[in-house]
């Protein structure tokens, strides 16, 4: 760069420019005197003697040391008269802005370097910095290139210049990382993580809320596309697949639809949107049945219910097409039931109030994820366990009220006795009638004269 400076002709002008000199950090100074005859060496040295006293003006020429503010990314700068220029280090090229050094060399990567020798290839091409010799992983050195060279080693010299940034950043500065993407954080504990690794700005740029082990909190700030794109490659914006990076994304049987920076859930006919709109909810109320066998369905609960309640209770069949219920250990279950038995999604439910003909002849108690039964006397729970069903005492016991007949009744029995018997209050069974004797004593008594 050059610099036109007027100044006047004395001494302390000439100070002014061995000022200006020393702040501007210039590496020469031609001067050229206007209206004057004395030479320019002398200009840089002192004032020559023997000159008239009238104002003389000089141009100073001034080359601007522009290296000195750093211009070039990633190369060195060589400062010029007048300009400068960059210089990048092997296996780099100039960028387009003629002050950025590029990582853009293809080649291939071996992910195992061991006594010269280079093995397991990557499948494409890639730069050496980018998903190469700037990810470190401990206890396996890499290679890359052809003929295949060991990446360089953490804390040299030379891995300082291809990974400036540190390990797992490429060159120019991407985030190569990849890490556990979550996408729930409750109380600072990061939940719920993708099934697969992901870069940050996949994550944090789309769906997840943390990332890493441990876990960073995204900052949609930090984003350098929209939400919804990342820069995978490290230079331009592309739309991240969400349905693709969690296939289980869309839940209740919804299916993921990707779209452009984002993603929609359809549900099936019937299912309703949650409030996140990744969930299909079933809201529809029908028959919820206690018995489900080759595809019949049978003992129908009174009422109607929503299939959670249903099956995530004591269901095991639900609606008007007979719909078995998911088994436990299936993952529809775990997508119905996520708490298991008992609760309709992480609520509990109360199946005492939910029936209305829970525990009948008996006592329901709730308890935290389950109930119970109490039955009144005279009856046992049935097979299902949620109903008190009479006990058929005549059936069960034989000759129950021995010289007599039995008969049940609801919650009980009664001996309809042989002539000659009789059963008391205190014992059902049939029993010979006491003799009366006062009548016996009148008859065998003898009346003397």
């Amino acid at each position: 760069m050059h610099m036109y400076v007027s100044v006047m002709k004395d001494s302390s002008i000439m100070l002014s420019v061995t000022n200006v000199k020393m702040l501007m950090s210039v590496s020469k100074v031609h001067v050229v005197v206007v209206n004057a005859t004395i030479p320019r060496a002398a200009l840089l040295v002192a004032v020559p003697q023997g000159l008239t006293s009238h104002q003389m003006v000089f141009l100073v020429h001034i080359d601007l040391d522009e290296c000195a503010s750093g211009p070039c990314k990633n190369g060195c700068c060589i400062n010029t008269d007048g300009s400068f220029q960059c210089e990048c280090p092997p296996g780099f090229t100039l960028g387009v802005n003629g002050v950025t050094c590029l990582d853009t060399k293809l080649d291939f990567c071996y992910a195992m370097y061991r006594d010269g020798q280079c093995s397991n290839p990557s499948t494409t091409p890639t730069t050496k910095s980018a998903y190469c010799c700037c990810i470190v992983i401990l206890g396996q050195p890499m290679g890359w290139g052809t003929p295949c060279q060991a990446c360089p080693q953490t804390g040299t010299q030379e891995f300082l210049a291809l990974c400036p940034h540190g390990t797992g950043i490429t060159h120019e500065g991407h985030d190569n990382r990849r890490g556990s993407c979550w996408t729930k954080v409750k109380d600072g504990r990061c939940e719920n993580n993708l099934p697969k690794v992901t870069l940050k700005s996949e994550c944090c740029c789309t769906i997840g809320k943390a990332w890493g082990s441990p876990c960073e909190i995204c900052n949609p700030a930090d984003c350098d596309c929209p939400i919804g794109f990342a820069k995978m490659d490290g230079k331009t914006c592309q739309d991240i697949k969400e349905c693709q990076l969690n296939p289980g994304i869309c839940q209740g049987g919804g299916e993921c639809v990707n779209t452009d920076g984002s993603f929609t859930c359809n549900c099936p006919p019937g299912l309703t949107h949650d409030d996140t709109k990744t969930k299909c909810l079933d809201l529809r109320e029908e028959t919820c049945f206690l018995e489900y066998r080759n595809g019949v369905c049978s003992k129908e609960l009174e009422g109607l219910f929503q299939k959670s309640t249903c099956c995530c209770t004591v269901g095991k069949a639900w609606g008007e097409s007979c719909e078995a219920c998911p088994r436990p250990g299936a993952e529809t279950f775990d997508e119905l039931c996520p708490k298991s038995y008992g609760y309709d999604g992480r609520r509990d439910v109360n199946e005492c109030t939910t029936y209305s003909d829970m525990c009948d002849n008996g006592r329901c108690r709730n308890s935290i994820g389950s109930f119970s039964c109490r039955c009144n006397q005279g009856y046992a729970l049935d097979e299902d366990g949620i109903k008190c069903v009479d006990i058929d005492e005549c059936g069960i016991m034989h000759d129950v009220c021995g010289n007599g007949t039995c008969q049940n009744t609801a919650g009980s029995f009664i001996c309809d006795c042989d002539e000659g018997f009789e059963s008391t209050m205190m014992m059902q069974v049939c029993m010979s009638e006491p003799v009366n004797t006062t009548n016996a004593l009148n008859i065998f008594s003898v009346h003397c004269s």
